[in-house]
């Protein structure tokens, strides 16, 4: 996946991404330790430095949004 940009609000686009591909950072999550609850949208809470995300997949248009929506204050979303 390619990182198209990154906002001020910590915000992450993806472009090209099907069901398969955003499914592949949902495993990893869970490998790593992760929670991760619900299905398009999902929220993930990495149990590491406070930072929780929250994904959304819009199948129609390929792309997958990615929105840090929790860090602990020493963590800059450009590091997430």
């Amino acid at each position: 996946m390619k990182e198209a940009w990154l906002n001020d609000h910590g915000m992450h686009r993806y472009e090209n991404i099907n069901r398969q591909k955003a499914d592949m950072p949902l495993r990893e999550l869970h490998h790593c330790g992760a929670t991760v609850s619900g299905d398009n949208p999902w929220e993930a809470d990495t149990h590491r430095s406070g930072v929780k995300l929250r994904g959304q997949l819009k199948e129609a248009a390929s792309k997958l949004e990615v929105t840090v929506v929790g860090r602990d204050w020493y963590v800059p979303c450009s590091m997430i």
